[in-house]
């Protein structure tokens, strides 16, 4: 376990040590055939449109790739480097905004059509992810969507980073069942879970570990909000 907030301050000193390793392998090229199904199903929804925050954006992969689809993207990252590359890296499809900001406080003059949260909750403790989502619903339009990717799995620690032998990085992994309570529990409600084995040269399993993904597409139910 960790402290309040040591797991986000090790995370972002990490990333901003290895963001440089990220582009241009993590890019759709080398997604797995399953996650940018997801994706599609996800943005069929919105059809292909509509304004979308992307939490934990990185260098931008799947912000980038929502705007190529047509949809009015801004970009969060608690990582100074890693958003520093996703500006030099948003030439073709852009992102319209992108911020340094830790998810879990994010402000914004955008109601969103839908929030995207891929591989950026494994970093947040049960209860931080609580706080990031009674915060973004109050800038989601009543009935917007939210697609999250976690790793199915046990973990709920600090491990040592591949990138960076001398750095930690913190993981909080689910089982299907974990992360259908935690987005009930904040007012959405589940459209559709699915599983599949993680195969991207970043985010992938090495041959130590065989994660899975656990991608869930949520419905924000437009119940009261915090500020109201």
């Amino acid at each position: 376990m960790c402290n309040v907030d040591e797991n986000v301050i090790v995370v972002k000193n990490t990333y901003n040590e290895i963001a440089e390793f990220f582009p241009p392998m993590l890019c759709v090229d080398n997604s797995s055939v399953e996650e940018v199904q997801f994706m599609d199903e996800f943005l069929s929804l919105i059809g292909n449109k509509g304004s979308v925050a992307d939490l934990g954006c990185g260098v931008g992969k799947h912000g980038r790739y929502c705007a190529s689809k047509g949809c009015s993207v801004t970009g969060y990252d608690i990582s100074e480097k890693m958003i520093e590359l996703a500006k030099q890296n948003n030439d073709e499809f852009p992102m319209k905004f992108l911020q340094v900001a830790d998810m879990r406080y994010i402000t914004s003059d955008t109601i969103f059509d839908a929030v995207v949260a891929m591989y950026s909750f494994i970093h947040l403790t049960v209860d931080q992810a609580h706080q990031t989502l009674k915060n973004i619903v109050n800038y989601l339009k009543d009935g917007a969507y939210l697609v999250l990717t976690v790793y199915n799995g046990q973990r709920n620690n600090f491990v040592d980073e591949a990138l960076a032998p001398t750095r930690k990085i913190f993981y909080k992994d689910y089982t299907e069942d974990e992360i259908r309570d935690l987005v009930e529990s904040e007012g959405f409600e589940v459209k559709q879970i699915l599983l599949w084995n993680d195969l991207d040269e970043i985010t992938g399993s090495n041959d130590d570990v065989d994660f899975g993904v656990i991608g869930i597409i949520c419905r924000w139910n437009g119940r009261k909000r915090n500020n109201e």
